[in-house]
């Protein structure tokens, strides 16, 4: 599925495209095999080729809505790969690909298993979701934004393989980004896992307390208003007499 002669590309598409419209044969089966494949080819020279990938790509898009079991793992690392792609298409095909994912995992019955799947690469996801925040692009933005918000949507639980520490230090990464609008949803991320699963947050504070620090300082006025927001916010909580002189200053960011 690599090979660049675009005689063989345009002759693999095309076995892929009418095997899979054979009613005997399941190539969702077989799709993490040469999804990569398909994805490589969206950046091809040829138009003709960027085509035939992509209706092949939305084809199997729709029968995965459709179908009750999807191997959701393998091709959430193919889709974290190719979100970082420096081609433009490329990009904006695999975030739309994640963002219609996500809502089927969420709130369809028939795919709790590929949930329980992807749950192990919502840290991967993110961190290709938060750099495409702040894309030149404003399609690619627009897509990533509202995958974030499904992100934020779902509610895992870390006794089920649910990784906060590998979550923070995506976002810890993302605090150093130069794009103001991606350090924004970095902080935004800290302050939902702050809330949601503060206990298992501050056993990484070390970790994350001086990037924290270095954030007071950004030139940001949303960041610096979001800051602000959140501290008057805990001290009306009146929770901080047991805490110690760490978790009292993280609780002044959030």
């Amino acid at each position: 599925m690599n090979v660049l002669n675009p005689y063989v590309r345009q002759f693999l598409v095309g076995w892929i495209t009418v095997l899979d419209s054979v009613p005997d044969i399941d190539m969702l089966g077989f799709l993490p095999d040469f999804l990569d494949g398909l994805f490589n080819m969206l950046s091809d020279s040829s138009h003709e080729i960027r085509q035939q990938a992509d209706s092949a790509l939305s084809e199997f898009l729709q029968e995965i809505k459709n179908s009750p079991s999807v191997d959701y793992s393998r091709m959430a690392e193919i889709l974290v790969q190719r979100a970082a792609s420096p081609d433009e298409f490329t990009r904006l095909t695999a975030i739309t690909w994640k963002f219609e994912i996500f809502p089927i995992v969420q709130i369809n019955e028939f795919v709790k298993l590929g949930r329980d799947q992807l749950v192990p690469y919502y840290a991967d996801i993110l961190g290709a979701i938060l750099p495409c925040i702040s894309d030149k692009e404003e399609k690619i933005r627009v897509v990533a934004r509202e995958t974030n918000e499904e992100l934020h949507a779902i509610k895992a639980d870390p006794a089920e393989t649910f990784d906060v520490g590998a979550i923070l230090s995506i976002t810890r990464r993302q605090l150093d980004s130069e794009w103001e609008a991606t350090r924004i949803e970095a902080l935004h991320w800290i302050s939902t896992l702050l809330n949601r699963h503060r206990a298992e947050v501050l056993c990484f504070l070390n970790d994350i307390f001086d990037t924290l620090l270095k954030a007071l300082s950004d030139s940001s006025d949303e960041l610096t208003v979001d800051k602000r927001q959140k501290s008057k916010q805990e001290k009306m909580e009146k929770r901080g007499e047991n805490f110690g002189e760490d978790e009292r200053i993280l609780k002044y960011f959030f």
